[in-house]
């Protein structure tokens, strides 16, 4: 415990926005890569998104999917993907 705890709040709270973590999100795609939904509109938002935010969101789509399509809900409230498409 510091002697000076409101000094290490302050310090806490002057840090640069710049060190702040970045975000990776998982998006899980049940389409396929080549799928005309993915290609044409999906995969140009992630890409938008990621440009926008100058690289600080960036998504991992995963080779496969993670889950069966009747279990893809059930998949993000687990916490396996962040969010995905079917």
């Amino acid at each position: 415990m510091t002697k000076f705890p409101g000094l290490l709040a302050a310090a806490m709270f002057m840090t640069p926005l710049a060190a702040q973590a970045d975000t990776t999100i998982v998006f899980n795609n049940f389409l396929g890569p080549t799928d005309g939904l993915y290609t044409d509109i999906i995969q140009p938002w992630l890409s938008d998104i990621e440009a926008e935010t100058e690289g600080r969101v960036t998504f991992h789509v995963p080779e496969a999917s993670l889950a069966p399509p009747p279990e893809l809900l059930t998949m993000v409230q687990q916490g396996i993907a962040d969010g995905g498409s079917s």
